[in-house]
């Protein structure tokens, strides 16, 4: 209740040195950042995948928490093993290996490795600046050479071209005449829609952004194939969340 003192008695095994809790306070549900963080730094496999995941939400870490100075060095060091972890994987042409001293690369987490990179650098982390150089390079000429790949009336490789876009616009990159032959496809997917729409946006498109995001075109929901995009339901919700925040759009 509202402005009433509550006290509990905690019953603590083991002996009174070695006795520890902790408490966490908030307006929202309970999310157990704790237990969180600890999945997401103790991630078992050295993918890029997880690499890039378990780092990324971390950027924004000390906004949620308010973190102590010492968790904040700690975070820090995570970011900044990531990125030198990254660095090592990026081959000649640009691209980002899946792992290390491999030549095999997955297309969705290269653009997802690159993602991370360009936010880390906008949150003043030390980025290789060659990296982004040659990941955009690469980017970019993956995204004019893109040819839709159709099966069963399903376009099943626009989600990864649109946020290939999305990467390229947030870079600064955007590259309108790719987007604008995805946008004109009529097998685009709402969740491409969506993701296209926000490249629109960061890119001052705010019309095409709003006909993609809000128009009448009735789309088809994308079935997953996670071994392409590594998608989720939750995914899809928050990438609309952008569109519509980067349209300033409420409701």
């Amino acid at each position: 209740e509202k402005g009433k003192a509550v006290r509990h008695e905690l019953n603590l095994p083991g002996e009174k040195p070695s006795q520890m809790a902790s408490v966490e306070v908030s307006a929202l549900p309970q999310i157990n950042l704790r237990k969180r963080l600890a999945q997401l730094t103790e991630y078992p496999y050295g993918c890029t995948e997880q690499i890039v995941s378990a780092a990324f939400a971390q950027l924004y870490l000390s906004e949620l928490t308010g973190s102590k100075a010492e968790e904040t060095l700690e975070t820090n060091q995570r970011i900044q093993s990531a990125v030198r972890q990254l660095s090592i994987r990026q081959r000649p042409d640009g691209s980002v290996s899946y792992w290390p001293g491999s030549s095999w690369v997955q297309e969705w987490t290269e653009v997802y490795a690159g993602h991370f990179m360009l936010m880390a650098a906008r949150a003043d982390k030390a980025v290789p600046s060659m990296f982004l150089n040659l990941w955009t390079k690469n980017q970019r000429g993956k995204a004019a050479a893109w040819r839709p790949d159709v099966y069963n009336e399903t376009l099943t490789n626009d989600l990864l071209q649109a946020y290939r876009l999305y990467a390229l616009a947030l870079q600064g990159e955007a590259p309108l005449s790719a987007m604008n032959r995805l946008r004109e496809h009529p097998l685009l997917s709402y969740q491409a829609a969506a993701t296209l729409a926000a490249a629109y946006a960061i890119a001052g498109q705010d019309q095409a952004a709003r006909e993609l995001l809000l128009g009448n075109k009735l789309r088809k929901t994308s079935l997953y194939h996670n071994e392409l995009t590594l998608g989720s339901s939750t995914r899809d919700l928050a990438m609309k969340a952008e569109a519509l925040t980067l349209l300033k759009e409420k409701n």
